[in-house]
């Protein structure tokens, strides 16, 4: 039993699914159930439509599909994965491609950032501004005017 990534690229924007075969070898006359294990970083029947962790190839067929259905939500997420590993059975041997990946693209952008009390320029002009003032309160009037008084000597 394999499995790939047929479709490895999933989006929540028009909710772009992504999809995984699982094939088998030998006797195709009987049904076969075969089962999965479900990992990655998107969770299971939040970021994507729930996979339930078996998918029956038909009789008289060698492969089925599991697809994977991402669901549009407003979360703004980092991009994240669905992996699905073949999981061992008496009735089945695992074949070497065992594990597959599909990534979900999201679709959503965080809000802009605004500033709240100004633009930098008017915060940095407003510092500029404190800071001559305390310097004007820390000279005498004739030396803020550009003139010394003269010392006695």
């Amino acid at each position: 039993m394999t499995i790939t990534a047929v479709d490895a690229a999933a989006a929540e924007a028009g909710r772009d699914g992504g999809s995984f075969r699982v094939t088998r070898s030998g006797p195709v006359a009987a049904s076969l159930t075969v089962a999965y294990v479900v990992g990655g970083t998107a969770a299971n029947g939040a970021d994507y439509e729930r996979l339930l962790g078996m998918v029956v190839i038909p009789a008289g067929q060698a492969s089925a599909s599991i697809e994977v259905r991402p669901i549009d939500d407003a979360a703004v997420e980092p991009r994240e994965s669905v992996i699905v590993r073949v999981a061992a059975s008496a009735a089945y041997a695992v074949g070497r491609s065992s594990l597959a990946v599909v990534q979900i693209t999201d679709n959503d952008r965080p809000p802009p950032r605004t500033a709240t009390r100004g633009t930098a320029a008017a915060v940095a002009q407003q510092d500029l501004s404190a800071v001559a003032a305390a310097f004007a309160a820390l000279v005498s009037p004739n030396e803020a005017a550009g003139t010394k008084k003269s010392s006695p000597s």
